[in-house]
């Protein structure tokens, strides 16, 4: 009996006895592995953090938020901080999401 399937994703088949399509990461329950859900936003440091306090990612763009460049925004410190602020938390909202519905759709299974 094959264990292969065909990614719904990205069309790769891979061996449905690894965690999750190779190449994309879809059908996996640990998509976020090392990391642990649920994900938060540190205002203090524009980072977004795990359950455990491990740093996932960093909020970036500050140069072109607030510089004053040719392809630069010229916002304020405060706009600028907002946006990246507003953008970090969204961030947090689509990865916690998607993070329970992977779980939903591994307790159905």
């Amino acid at each position: 009996m094959s264990a292969e399937t065909v990614c719904k994703a990205c069309g790769e088949e891979f061996d449905t006895r690894h965690n999750g399509c190779p190449v994309c990461g879809t059908g996996g329950t640990d998509v976020y592995r090392p990391f642990k859900p649920p994900f938060v936003y540190d205002v203090h440091g524009q980072l977004i953090n795990d359950s455990e306090g491990d740093r996932v990612l960093d909020m970036r763009g500050w140069g072109r938020l607030t510089g004053r460049g040719s392809r630069a925004a010229g916002f304020s410190d405060e706009l600028g901080a907002a946006i990246q602020d507003r953008i970090g938390r969204r961030v947090v909202e689509l990865m916690n999401a998607d993070a329970k519905r992977i779980e939903e759709e591994a307790e159905e299974a």
